[in-house]
């Protein structure tokens, strides 16, 4: 049978090529299902809505949500119509109305326009960060022009606003930044080690994007060190609360990338992997997907249906994660062969260069494995996560594209932990 990931790779930027339509067995079609985009359907086949423009409408309970506050019509229709795509979007004419909706879904953000507190802004924040469910949820104002009294108040406390005039991207860019920070907040909460190793890797992904867009050298020490707590973690055979943690944040390429090398450094760690050997390959996992920062996002989180086009340009992630990793002094040929090989498979039907057999690198070989899994249990905004048993499943039917021993010796990790099992 084909490997399913890469049987409906032109519907998803985590699989290989092909079209779902074309494949055969329940299997093929779960995977599709899965890690694709059919028509924004979830996991087990049911229809996902999309809002289209000016209609609100219920969608996939696993998205993250925002609440829109605007008297005015057309306003709330803008703003739901660009965020739509990626988050469930509920809209209301007034902050008595988006308070009462709390206590059915505590949004992830809430928006407010001007024009909703307009005879009392201060009132209305006051009850806003005051009220018990509320306080801790990312508040983004809108307001009407830069200078306000509106916009004077929300300097005071410190509350992001965009004018009512912003580009869609930049939106999309805030709220997404917005939900990442409350999240990254709440990591707080749980034990130092796993803390530490999320705080890193999140600082470590801040520290490459801004040293690629300025065109300088990425010290691989920086990157070593954001693993040393990952693989504590990992030794400690402590990692639950780190997987579980992770999940919320919104910038999908981070929590891939913390997911595979989580499970990448267990997976290695029970092969008798250690040192910097175990390094390497918890490096690898990191830096597996850094490509990605040169995909266009309309591309990258496009919700729907990739075209031929696009599909061509998501597949160059591969090389242009090796031209990134080039510019990383002193990094280990192991780092560099994981991010090569990732999505080869062993019959030479992977890409980007079709390698087969003995052509592919153990550590690659990990890592393949490793990275299906992560795309087939990943939350995305089109699908569900796939329950750990089911992406085990359709792994097994994955004969000729992925290591079967090492799969047999990955399911048996997962399983001997139970743990990682309910985070998958």
């Amino acid at each position: 049978m084909s490997d399913p990931l890469h049987t409906e790779s032109k519907l998803s930027q985590d699989g290989g090529g092909g079209d779902p339509a074309a494949s055969t067995g329940a299997l093929a079609a779960a995977a599709a299902r899965a890690d694709g985009r059919l028509d924004a359907s979830t996991a087990d086949g049911t229809a996902a809505s999309l809002p289209t423009a000016g209609v609100r409408r219920e969608v996939a309970p696993w998205r993250r949500t925002v609440y829109v506050v605007s008297p005015s019509r057309k306003h709330r229709l803008t703003v739901s119509d660009v965020l739509a795509g990626r988050y469930t979007v509920r809209v209301f004419w007034e902050t008595s109305l988006m308070i009462l909706a709390t206590m059915k879904r505590r949004p992830d953000i809430i928006i407010l326009d001007e024009a909703a507190v307009r005879s009392g802004a201060e009132a209305a924040l006051n009850r806003l960060m005051e009220h018990p469910t509320l306080q801790t949820v990312p508040l983004l104002g809108l307001a009407q022009a830069p200078r306000s009294a509106f916009t004077a108040l929300l300097r005071a406390r410190a509350i992001p606003f965009l004018t009512r005039d912003v580009r869609p991207d930049d939106l999309l860019s805030l709220v997404s930044d917005m939900i990442s920070d409350g999240v990254e907040r709440n990591w707080i909460t749980i034990e130092p080690v796993q803390r530490k190793a999320l705080t890193d890797s999140v600082a470590m992904f801040r520290t490459v994007s801004r040293l690629v867009v300025a065109g300088e050298t990425i010290p691989y020490n920086h990157v070593r060190e954001s693993c040393a707590s990952l693989v504590t973690a990992v030794s400690n055979r402590n990692v639950f609360s780190l997987l579980s943690s992770v999940k919320g944040h919104d910038n999908y390429s981070y929590v891939h990338s913390v997911r595979v090398a989580t499970f990448l450094s267990h997976f290695g760690y029970e092969l008798g992997l250690r040192g910097e050997e175990l390094y390497t390959l918890t490096a690898g996992g990191l830096l597996h997907d850094i490509g990605k920062s040169a995909i266009p996002h309309h591309v990258l989180n496009k919700p729907g249906r990739l075209t031929e086009g696009e599909w061509a340009t998501m597949r160059t992630h591969v090389d242009e994660g090796l031209a990134i990793i080039d510019r990383v002094d002193n990094v280990p040929r192991g780092v560099v062969t994981i991010a090569a090989q990732h999505h080869e498979r062993l019959d030479g039907s992977g890409y980007p260069r079709g390698l087969k057999g003995a052509d592919l690198n153990d550590l690659a070989r990990l890592a393949a494995i490793v990275d299906v899994f992560g795309a087939l249990t990943d939350q995305r905004t089109y699908k569900a996560p796939l329950p750990a048993d089911r992406a085990l499943a359709i792994m097994r039917d994955m004969t000729g594209h992925l290591d079967m021993g090492l799969v047999r010796l990955f399911q048996d990790m997962l399983m001997s932990t139970d743990t990682l099992l309910d985070t998958g």
